[in-house]
């Protein structure tokens, strides 16, 4: 069973959808941002397969029940709906920040608050709950600002994402650090790597290169500032890589296929897109296109040297006074 198979995707879709006709839900199923269902009559909600696809695969036995219990779910949520204003022990407990690609519903008027991360990724506000995550849109945040101002909200929801503890930390024979785990919350750590390296330990004066493949993993390396063309190399192999052999850990669909350099400046710059041809003789050929070959122009000047002092000539040796036959006899 592969749950990244579009095809296996858009079976699981449409079988929700299903579901949900049969408790009077009215969905439509989109395809413009990987496969999500949009409530289409009456309340407008986006309902995304990325929970149910990680339950089906940890449970392919129970994949018709976990189906009717994500529809009964949605239909208890528009039966008794939270209040629209959640309190700020509420807040401070459930948001987090996520990272979406701009494309698709993340481009449309629902995420207009959402501000960039990079061009073509954005940073959402979401609540963790207890089976499944909701996604704020404008209207949710609308709805919290007498709470909670966006600002605070966007810095309580990074600190949780922070705090979210670490699956898999490894260190890959490049010398490339690879953090992983469930959480769809992982590559969000990106939005606060000084936390990341502080927590782990790494230093990094020269700045780090970066990738976020998918929500459940980022990948890591400081720059070597005598060689920054090189750390760029090591990163954009290892994107390569997750691109044409980690399918199986996007759940959900690929984040980015760029490679990212954040800089001692606190300053976010996408420097490399990766680009995956298609099967030639059973190998996919992978291609490196440059977004911004000026990024090294960031990177903190070396300290200049003093130079060294010229060797000074020794002193003289003090000169010899005669001694008189006193000073002869006590100093023998």
């Amino acid at each position: 069973m592969d749950i990244n198979n579009p095809q296996f995707q858009l079976e699981i879709a449409q079988r929700f959808q299903s579901a949900l006709a049969n408790h009077d839900i009215v969905t439509a199923i989109r395809t413009d941002n990987g496969i999500y269902l949009e409530q289409i009559v009456g309340q407008q909600h986006v309902l995304g397969l990325t929970s149910m696809l990680q339950s089906i695969r940890d449970e392919p036995h129970r994949i018709n029940q976990i189906i009717e219990d994500r529809a009964r779910r949605h239909l208890e949520f528009l039966r008794n709906p939270p209040p629209t204003t959640l309190t700020a022990a509420e807040l401070k407990r459930q948001l987090r920040t996520r990272l979406q690609p701009k494309d698709g519903v993340y481009a449309s008027d629902l995420f207009t608050y959402a501000p960039a991360f990079s061009p073509d990724v954005i940073q959402v506000l979401n609540l963790d709950l207890t089976d499944h995550v909701d996604q704020l849109t404008a209207a949710d945040v609308k709805d919290q600002v007498s709470v909670m101002d966006l600002e605070t909200m966007y810095r309580v929801g990074q600190d949780n994402v922070d705090a979210e503890p670490i699956e898999f930390h490894e260190v890959l024979n490049n010398g490339v650090h690879l953090v992983r785990g469930r959480s769809q919350f992982v590559a969000a750590k990106a939005a606060n790597l000084p936390s990341l390296l502080n927590l782990l330990q790494i230093a990094a004066p020269a700045g780090t290169c970066f990738i976020i493949p998918h929500h459940h993993a980022v990948a890591f390396l400081p720059v070597n500032p005598h060689h920054p063309e090189a750390s760029l190399e090591r990163m954009q192999a290892v994107l390569g890589h997750a691109l044409t052999a980690w399918a199986d850990d996007a759940v959900g669909g690929f984040l980015s296929r760029d490679v990212f350099y954040y800089s001692p400046r606190r300053t976010v710059t996408a420097i490399s897109r990766t680009i995956v041809g298609a099967h030639e003789g059973g190998k996919q050929p992978v291609y490196h296109v440059s977004l911004d070959s000026t990024w090294t122009s960031q990177l903190p000047r070396p300290a200049t040297a003093a130079p060294p002092k010229a060797p000074s000539a020794p002193a003289p040796p003090p000169p010899q006074r005669k001694q008189g036959l006193f000073a002869r006899l006590f100093t023998r």
